[in-house]
């Protein structure tokens, strides 16, 4: 996978229809130069207003065969790995003037520095990324001051073409407002804003790597021995296996019911009726 950004120059159209008609212009063109069709975008603002890209394109094997890390240096604060191999350096040139004649800004600078292309070393960086840029909540502002509406922030192209399992899954409304609140902490400490995680219903959207989400959702479904000795001693009593907040959303007197069926079943099972 490919990590490409695109950025426009110093005027830039306001409509953001038109951001996104260029999008998909440069969508058609990678589908028949370079037979790419798979792949995530986000439109974020930039600290000086204009729009920009960012995407993450599924490649064909060939243009990554023989691909290989030179080395690693610093620009600025990031640390930029250096490649050597496979098209590469072909497809950094052919997208620089692809997506200059897509804007037709007519600005030498920005064909020299508009876009940006960076393959990702391992799943862990693809998983990196997504959460990072595509996590975020974004806005744009008009020149008055007020928000600007410009639709759909992110996307997928050919979501089936894409290598990444969809999974769901199902949990009692006590477990999921737990599991938001969580995410929202730890998206709190990243520093993203979190308004959207907020609510007190609705749907919610947030890019956490899937294996911390399964944690989540095992800690949440089968409470851990953190719990306190005697209500873990009542849960075990009446042989309760659920969630600590099924626990509490099954309310005292069905406890109780729970409890009373198991002592009856204890005295029946030891003849004492």
């Amino acid at each position: 996978m490919w990590f490409l950004t695109l950025t426009y120059p110093s005027v830039w159209p306001d409509d953001p229809k038109k951001w996104k008609n260029q999008l998909q212009a440069l969508q058609l063109r990678l589908r028949r130069t370079w037979s790419i069709s798979a792949g995530i975008w986000k439109l974020e603002p930039q600290r000086r207003g204009a729009p920009h890209f960012h995407l993450i394109l599924v490649v064909p094997a060939s243009m990554s065969r023989g691909l290989a890390i030179t080395g690693k240096h610093k620009r600025g604060e990031r640390i930029v790995t250096n490649w050597d191999g496979g098209q590469l350096s072909e497809f950094r040139t052919w997208l620089s003037k692809a997506w200059y004649d897509v804007v037709g800004s007519g600005d030498e600078k920005h064909l020299r520095a508009g876009t940006n292309c960076e393959p990702m070393e391992a799943w862990g960086k693809v998983a990196a990324y997504a959460a990072k840029y595509l996590g975020k909540d974004c806005q744009f502002v008009t020149a008055e001051g007020s928000t600007q509406k410009v639709g759909r922030f992110w996307g997928v192209w050919s979501r089936e073409s894409f290598p990444v399992k969809w999974c769901s899954s199902m949990m009692i409304y006590q477990d999921w407002a737990m599991f938001r609140r969580t995410v929202r902490r730890w998206a709190e400490k990243k520093g993203w804003r979190v308004g959207h995680l907020r609510a007190r219903s609705g749907s919610a959207t947030a890019f956490v790597p899937w294996a911390d989400m399964q944690r989540l959702i095992a800690w949440l479904v089968h409470p851990p021995c953190r719990l306190p000795w005697p209500l873990r001693r009542r849960m075990e009593a009446i042989g309760f296996t659920g969630s600590i907040n099924e626990w509490f959303a099954a309310g005292e007197q069905d406890r109780q019911h729970r409890h009373r069926e198991e002592q009856t079943l204890s005295r029946i099972r030891f003849g004492e009726e």
